[in-house]
């Protein structure tokens, strides 16, 4: 209650005189004051021999209410390739007014490296500031105000470095304030809580502030059934591309296999009817060109029985691998048999002449249904001639 007390008010004229007294108040960062309430304020005015009461009209709370969402492509990466995070943060629903003073902070972990000046707008209102600090790895966007109804979306690149494991996940944060400017401070000297509303972890009250997960994953294709019974596979959801005609040949195995592409989806690859083809990794090289090649096929099919690569083991250094396509046999020979876990993804890396690498499941595991580790057969083109 706050009381004025303007002592003795004479009036020397004939006319009625109008006396107006005009005052600011705070709303206060309380938790009485959320989205929605209601707040009247009464007056009355007394004088020795009566009194006079009045009401403003109610005013309501209005709060702002951010949501932001974060993405990551590809989710399934090989070695040394590109990610691009998009971040979008946009007003709820159940926002009701400007957001002031939004801040994204997105530190990297270990496995990430920050792509230079990658960092842009990709729409929305222009920030204040955006930058990247390698001394903290942390990408960091401020805009002064994002308009009740508008959405800004950001984008950054990242390559992967030494993973930590099959998943690595990237969180970012974004908070918000509802004023403009630093209103840290009190605005009233009576009342420590007439601030702004921002956000504090350990607070109930200013709670402006939300976070938002993208991960990507390591994983070599899973391309193997369990041995000696029948798996049931659904329907096939997954087109695999001819690739004009080409032909895997591995004379040591007596194999000569059709070569098809195998797209890569949020998932990675999804070998399940691959059958008794061989499929290209669509993200690797194009098979023939240079760099680095990835053709897979089953070690078990579906039906219990040994698939292609049953005996991929046995190749050797020197061993010749084959690809026939436009009329060409391209010859590689053996260089590299391994034995990698299924989130090793070195074997992938990239080649700068022209090589082959060659996966298939081992050593199956009964109690987990899986798989324990990946074959690995890496092979270089020594010729390439014309076909007889």
């Amino acid at each position: 209650q706050v009381v004025w007390n303007f002592g003795s008010v004479t009036n020397s004229g004939t006319d009625d005189a109008t006396l107006t007294v005009t005052y600011d108040v705070v709303v206060l960062d309380t938790a009485d004051n959320t989205s929605g309430s209601g707040l009247d304020n009464n007056a009355t005015w007394t004088w020795d021999s009566g009194s006079e009461g009045a009401s403003a009209p109610p005013v309501t709370v209005v709060e702002p209410d951010l949501t932001m969402t974060k993405s990551a492509s590809p989710t399934v990466v090989l070695p040394g390739e590109p990610i691009t995070f998009t971040l979008t943060v946009k007003h709820t629903p159940k926002s009701e007014t400007n957001a002031y003073d939004v801040t994204i902070t997105d530190k990297l972990p270990p496995a990430f490296q920050y792509v230079d000046a990658s960092l842009e707008v990709v729409s929305g209102p222009t920030p204040a500031d955006m930058s990247y600090d390698p001394a903290t790895r942390t990408v960091t966007v401020t805009w002064d105000v994002i308009p009740l109804g508008e959405e800004a979306v950001v984008q950054f690149k990242v390559t992967m470095g030494a993973p930590s494991g099959a998943v690595i996940t990237n969180t970012a944060n974004v908070v918000w304030s509802s004023l403009p400017g630093d209103v840290s401070d009190p605005q009233s000297q009576y009342n420590a809580f007439s601030t702004e509303r921002y956000y504090d972890p350990g607070s109930d009250v200013n709670v402006y502030g939300v976070e938002a997960s993208a991960s990507v994953r390591m994983g070599l294709p899973k391309t193997g059934f369990a041995p000696g019974r029948i798996t049931s596979i659904p329907v096939q959801k997954v087109a695999y591309d001819r690739l004009s005609g080409l032909v895997l040949e591995i004379p040591k195995l007596g194999l000569k296999l059709p070569i098809v592409g195998v797209p890569r989806n949020a998932d990675g690859w999804d070998l399940t009817w691959l059958w008794n083809n061989a499929g290209w990794l669509e993200g690797t090289a194009f098979p023939t060109w240079a760099g680095n090649t990835a053709l897979t096929a089953h070690v078990y099919l579906p039906n219990g029985e040994p698939g292609p690569f049953v005996n991929l083991y046995t190749l050797k250094w020197g061993d010749k691998v084959i690809i026939h396509a436009n009329g060409e046999r391209y010859i590689y020979e053996v260089r590299a048999v391994k034995r990698v876990k299924p989130n090793d993804m070195s074997v992938l890396g990239h080649k700068e002449r022209d090589w082959v690498t060659l996966i298939t499941c081992e050593g199956f595991d009964e109690k987990t249904d899986t798989y324990r580790w990946r074959l690995a057969v890496q092979a270089v083109l020594v010729k390439v001639e014309s076909e007889p």
